[in-house]
């Protein structure tokens, strides 16, 4: 329950921020869609996927078994999406964790997100440089 307060009051909070990105000449929505890869502020590799149907995928090369995480998103506007990905924890349960992602630049080749997890109490924020796979 303490999760999903703090999901709603990441949107809320979002509401309320003004991100700056590259206006103008992309439509965010149109040109997340594909295949994207990094580095995180901790200098690890990040793979991401958005599809058109709202599925998303990524794999964090600091993770012990290079695991591909999946799950869905939506958009809260045009600069602003909450992804719900399924994680599993050490005793075999499974459960979806809410996560928002602020993009914070963006055009036909290049992603810079903040993405935010709210998990018990603890918040995680990291920044991530992306390039478009072609």
């Amino acid at each position: 329950m303490k999760i999903y307060l703090n999901a709603i009051l990441s949107l809320f909070l979002l509401a309320l921020i003004n991100v700056s990105c590259a206006k103008g000449k992309v439509n965010p929505k149109e040109a997340i869609i594909g295949e994207w890869q990094g580095k995180g502020e901790d200098g690890n590799e990040n793979k991401w996927t958005f599809t058109k149907d709202g599925k998303l995928k990524f794999s964090l090369n600091n993770s012990d078994d290079g695991s591909i995480s999946e799950g869905t998103y939506s958009w809260i506007n045009d600069y602003a999406i909450l992804a719900s990905i399924e994680v599993e924890n050490g005793l075999g349960n499974k459960f979806n964790m809410p996560i928002n992602i602020n993009l914070e630049k963006i055009d036909e080749n290049n992603l810079q997100i903040l993405w935010t997890l709210n998990f018990m109490g603890e918040q995680k924020q990291e920044n991530i440089k992306l390039s478009k796979v072609n």
